[in-house]
């Protein structure tokens, strides 16, 4: 017979009660080196409880343990007792799972080279906990991880979109000729490039509208120059030639007044005070134009004015009713 191993159990020969030792025993046959007939047995035995300490600092979770079990599945070392009894390697798996009172419990064994098998046996709760654990981390560090991403990607999009909103409220300004709207460029990228362009056509928008208006305000003065050169040549001859049969009859002192009245009138189309001027001041011109009138066609002419006193110190152009109250005369 070959060598035998025994499970470890306590051996009765080496005392009683709480002396009695643990041990895991080796039988190994005494033969007759000649004949080679077996004489007897020698019996060897390993201290158990080195044996149950080495295995029991290798962990296996929480309340998993490890065994060794030969290759019947007796067990050698450990008692897999609280697993339902003796287990077997079952269909030459390395891991399987077994429900042990109602339990479900993961196992993992591992051959020896004498057949043996070492096997460790763990809850497969505690393999779940740890691996939903590792999942809610996941979860968390995946949430966390996210709006730190959502709250970067509002700030950037805040930082492009932000001045392209504000680009366009300036344009809306602008549509409403309001060049007053600057866009304040804080960076150099290309939204930055964006906004100083803009900020440089607005500038020149508001050069060009000045230079219009002022070549349009030129315009209407010329015009307005030209109306009243217009006006005067023949108004200037009629009031000479009356002057002059004035002079002729005698009449030296309407000759006087018709002059005076004459100059007021050209110092007022000569513009020393500007185009303008105010109602007021073109109804007291109106008032010379009719003495003029006057010593020409007779007294009889009368200019009636109805003007509101809030009016009069309103601007208008110069001569600007004199053409009206000429044309009323003529016609």
């Amino acid at each position: 017979a070959s060598e035998l191993w025994l499970p470890l159990r306590y051996d009765p020969f080496s005392g009683g009660g709480e002396n009695t030792e643990l041990v895991m025993s080796l039988v190994k046959p005494y033969r007759d080196v000649a004949t080679g007939e077996t004489l007897g047995g020698i019996l060897v035995n390993i201290k158990g409880k080195l044996l149950l300490d080495s295995i029991e600092r290798i962990r296996l979770g929480k309340t998993g343990k490890f065994y060794v079990v030969d290759a019947a599945g007796t067990p050698m070392i450990g008692s897999p007792a609280e697993y339902g009894g003796p287990l077997a390697h079952e269909d030459g798996r390395d891991e399987y799972r077994m429900n042990v009172d109602g339990v479900p419990y993961y196992f993992v064994t591992r051959k020896m080279e004498n057949g043996w098998m070492v096997v460790g046996a763990v809850p497969v709760r505690e393999i779940v906990e740890d691996i939903a654990g590792l999942q809610r981390q996941i979860w968390l560090y995946a949430s966390v991880l996210l709006l730190i991403a959502s709250a970067v990607g509002v700030l950037f999009s805040r930082r492009i979109t932000s001045p392209l909103h504000e680009l366009m409220r300036q344009m809306r300004q602008l549509e409403q000729s309001d060049f007053t709207a600057q866009l304040h460029v804080r960076s150099k990228d290309e939204i930055g490039l964006l906004g100083a362009r803009f900020n440089q056509m607005v500038r020149r928008i508001e050069r060009l509208m000045a230079q219009i208006n002022r070549v349009e305000s030129g315009k209407r003065e010329a015009e307005m120059r030209a109306l009243r050169h217009q006006i005067n040549p023949h108004f200037l001859y009629n009031t000479l030639s009356t002057i002059r049969w004035m002079i002729k009859l005698k009449n030296y002192d309407g000759a006087y007044k018709s002059i005076s009245s004459l100059v007021k009138l050209m110092e007022a189309g000569m513009e020393k005070k500007g185009p303008f001027n105010t109602i007021g001041s073109e109804l007291d011109l109106l008032e010379k134009y009719m003495d003029i009138q006057r010593f020409r066609y007779g007294q009889q002419l009368v200019l009636n004015v109805e003007c509101e006193e809030d009016l009069k110190p309103l601007s208008v152009p110069r001569m600007l009713l004199q053409p009206i109250v000429e044309n009323a005369i003529f016609h």
